[in-house]
């Protein structure tokens, strides 16, 4: 009887053992999917905004300007360097 029992305890000990696995590596693929997801899900949200702007530049509308992070519109360096310039009121164009 003590063996059936001991057996038992074994089996179960085992049966928890990978039922544990199965469950983190099932835990895993779902994180994955989710990362997965969400990045599809950013994808069809910029290319919905550039379809949505290039049907108002083909209409000849216009279009607001995308910002970027903290509602700063996106320019080069260079483009921020000449509205420095311009609204400084330092616009010296002459190459020396």
């Amino acid at each position: 009887m003590v063996d059936e029992i001991t057996d038992l305890a074994k089996l179960i000990d085992k049966k928890r053992k990978a039922l544990k696995h199965e469950a983190l590596r099932d835990e895993t693929n779902v994180t994955a999917a989710e990362g997965v997801a969400e990045k599809a899900r950013i994808k069809h949200e910029s290319l919905g905004a550039d379809l949505e702007r290039a049907i108002s530049a083909s209409r000849g509308e216009t279009y607001p300007t995308q910002k970027g992070r903290f509602g700063m519109s996106r320019k080069s360096g260079a483009q921020v360097r000449f509205n420095v310039l311009l609204i400084g009121g330092v616009a010296d164009f002459s190459c020396s």
